[in-house]
């Protein structure tokens, strides 16, 4: 194996040839496509180093990703040098998150996590591994025995979706695949909004009605965030713009799907997806909260946007990782995604992975205290 550093500055023709050509051999998600990552990586060039690894096996390119790399301190004590797959390692610029990640491989080549690791450049501590699909390589191969590496699972979250061929097989009929509840909490929305008005679903047909719907997304996005006392994802320019990019140069590629629901002239809500191999990933939205909570506008959308999909032979509607209420109600299925490290056998991380275990240990046999005590 030959590791290769590009500068993405300079080389970044050669990467984005790469890259693709690894990509179209991979069932990766819309956060491994080269749109998605050109755009990122664009945005924060400039502002922290991120390399970008191939490595080749007889003289072709067999495995590549992006490295970030940034020193990171915990507990004000544990100084790491770390290394980031395809994120920077900076809160601000790994913002939008980054969800199913994985390395862009030959999937006939059966890789181990140690080969990988023993050619890292740059010195470093930690390997971090960020929401990872548990399905693709790096997050298949992390109960594997590996040497000279210690591995932390710091999180694991499920990823609920729809199937949408099988909404296909009852013939459109989605409702029918949900728990009776869910089912009739839907259908009486329905019958509330069929006596108000028409029921609406509106795509955009240009990249300037798509920016219409997007900034009335984030208009109601960052309103409901506010009513709740909390910062909305696009208060963010940086954020903001992230996407605003992407949108314009993505939507004309089919990538970008914004959606808004309408009753009469009333607005119910905005979804922003990606779409990507015949996948869609929800990944924001604004709501009308201002609607009748008893009309459910956010359940309503997502309802029509999986009707919409499964007209358009799409056969995946992927909520993302999250254990919302909403998210489970409406799915038929979930896949795990793994947040993980990579240690190197330093005498620092000994110390602290014991002192968590000792605190879990001390938490687990402290005496719960009733509500009737007084002390």
């Amino acid at each position: 194996m030959q590791l290769k550093l590009l500068d993405i500055s300079k080389d970044l023709k050669e990467i984005r040839e790469i890259w693709t050509q690894l990509s179209s051999e991979s069932n990766n998600s819309y956060f491994l496509s080269w749109g998605w990552m050109e755009n990122w990586v664009k945005s924060i060039r400039n502002h922290n180093q991120i390399m970008f690894i191939v490595i080749y096996e007889n003289k072709a390119p067999c495995i590549a990703f992006f490295l970030g790399k940034n020193k990171i301190t915990r507990n004000h004590i544990i100084k790491s040098r770390g290394l980031f797959l395809n994120t920077s390692g900076l809160p601000l610029f790994d913002s939008p998150l980054i969800e199913y990640n994985s390395m862009i491989y030959k999937r006939e080549r059966d890789f181990s996590l140690e080969e990988i690791l023993n050619v890292l450049p740059e010195e470093w501590d930690e390997f971090f591994m960020p929401g990872l699909d548990s399905d693709s390589f790096p997050g298949n191969r992390l109960d594997q025995p590996i040497n000279h590496y210690h591995i932390v699972k710091d999180a694991e979250g499920n990823s609920p979706y729809v199937d949408l061929d099988l909404v296909r097989q009852k013939s459109g009929d989605y409702l029918s695949l949900l728990s009776a509840n869910s089912r009739g909490q839907i259908k009486k929305s329905y019958r509330k909004l069929k006596s108000i008005g028409k029921l609406t679903t509106e795509i955009p047909k240009d990249s300037n009605s798509c920016m219409d719907i997007y900034n009335e997304m984030v208009k109601l996005h960052n309103k409901s965030w506010e009513v709740r006392r909390r910062i909305g994802a696009f208060i963010s320019d940086y954020f903001y713009n992230l996407h605003q990019e992407l949108i314009r140069k993505r939507f004309n590629y089919g990538e970008i799907q914004l959606i808004r629901v309408k009753c009469d002239e009333f607005v119910l809500g905005c979804l922003y997806n990606f779409v990507y191999q015949g996948k869609v990933f929800f990944y924001q939205s604004g709501i009308n909260y201002e609607i009748p909570k008893e009309i459910k506008p956010g359940i309503i959308c997502h309802v029509e946007a999986i009707k919409l999909n499964t007209d358009l032979g799409n056969f995946i509607y992927d909520f993302l990782v999250g254990s919302e209420q909403y998210k489970l109600s409406l799915s038929t299925n979930t896949r795990k995604l793994i947040w993980a490290r990579v240690q190197k056998p330093l005498s620092k991380f000994w110390i602290e992975n014991k002192a968590k275990m000792i605190k879990h240990a001390i938490g687990q046999h402290e005496p719960s205290i009733k509500a009737t005590d007084k002390s």
